[in-house]
């Protein structure tokens, strides 16, 4: 079955699932916005509470916050301290490097590069949460146009 048959079921099932495109696009939205947010564990508890609170599709929030899983949380981690220094001049996590790994200078700028992790997780957060309620809204207007 070719790639973009298979998630012909899962997207005919999203909108089938809710009779508001709008809840499904703010579902996609918060959950992207919760999937990229440093709170591993709390994730769903998070979104449902979320959705719950927003009237958005409760399963399309949990769904979103899959974006984060094993495979992807060092790559998503690394690019959060990456985006965090571009955001805050001065973290220098140049001297950090497994060239010259020392458990002391990590200790030292524990501080630093925890703010500078989290601004990094915010702001991918923001940044993929509007991205997938624009595009699900879109999406979701244009189906119904047809």
């Amino acid at each position: 079955m070719p790639k973009k048959l298979r998630w012909r079921p899962i997207f005919r099932h999203m909108r089938r699932s809710s009779k508001n495109p709008e809840s499904l696009a703010r579902g996609v939205g918060l959950g992207l916005f919760i999937g990229f947010l440093p709170v591993v564990g709390f994730q769903v508890i998070l979104a449902l509470l979320m959705a719950s609170l927003f009237n958005a599709n409760r399963l399309v929030t949990i769904l979103g916050t899959l974006v984060t899983n094993p495979f992807t949380a060092i790559p998503v981690g690394a690019l959060s301290l990456w985006l965090g220094e571009r955001i805050l001049p001065g973290t220098n996590l140049a001297e950090i490097s497994m060239g010259n790994f020392d458990v002391s200078k990590i200790l030292e700028s524990s501080g630093t590069l925890g703010v500078t992790y989290l601004v990094g997780c915010l702001s991918l957060s923001i940044f993929f949460g509007f991205l997938g309620y624009g595009v699900f809204k879109v999406y979701f207007l244009y189906k119904e146009s047809k």
